[in-house]
């Protein structure tokens, strides 16, 4: 699995696909690395579901 960011595609407009992107990274850390302590597609995804204001964002 790849900590990377991801490239981005028009599924990630919906809430229910940006969820299950999220899940493999569920255990990681948010950063600026490609390491589960320091991963970049969590930190990506969940500035998704932020920015679009999708409230289960908060409880993840």
């Amino acid at each position: 699995m790849s900590h990377h960011r991801l490239p981005l595609t028009p599924s990630m407009q919906t809430s229910d696909s940006v969820k299950i992107l999220l899940w493999p990274h569920r255990l990681c850390a948010e950063g600026d690395g490609h390491l589960p302590g320091s991963c970049s597609a969590r930190k990506q995804l969940l500035a998704i579901a932020r920015n679009a204001g999708w409230s289960w964002v908060e409880g993840v």
